[in-house]
C-alpha cells in the first residue's frame, strides 16, 4: 500500500522524480514532459479485496485495483478516466517497487 500511496503523490504532485522512486522503469524525461502540461491532477487507487497476489517466494506480487483519475491540463479540459489496473512489483532489499503497471485506461 505505502508503494501506490507514493505512486499517487508522485501523480498529483507532478513529479515524475517521485514516481520513478516508486517505478524505476519509468521514463522520466518524457512522464516529466507530459506532467508539465496539466495543471492538476487527481488520482485515486483502490484495490479489490481478493487483488493482491503474492508469490509463493515473497519476492513478487501482482496487484489488481480501480483507478480514477482526473487530469486538468493547463489548456482545454479533460474528462475523469475510470477502470482497472494491475500493478506488477518486486521486492528488493526488503522494498517493494512496482516493476510495470498495465491499465485499461491509459498508456
Amino acid at each position: 500500500m505505502r508503494v501506490l500511496q507514493r505512486y499517487k503523490a508522485g501523480y498529483e504532485a507532478l513529479d515524475a522524480k517521485a514516481i520513478a522512486a516508486v517505478y524505476p522503469a519509468a521514463n522520466v524525461a518524457s512522464l516529466q514532459s507530459a506532467l508539465n502540461q496539466l495543471s492538476k491532477l487527481s488520482y485515486d487507487v483502490k484495490l479489490h479485496v481478493d487483488g493482491i497476489v503474492i508469490a509463493a517466494d515473497g519476492q513478487t506480487a501482482s496487484v489488481t485495483a480501480s483507478e480514477a483519475y482526473r487530469s486538468i491540463p493547463k489548456i482545454g479540459s479533460a474528462s475523469p478516466q475510470t477502470g482497472t489496473v494491475v500493478f506488477t512489483m518486486r521486492k528488493t532489499g526488503g522494498a517493494w517497487t512496482i516493476q510495470s503497471v498495465k491499465s485499461d485506461t491509459r498508456n
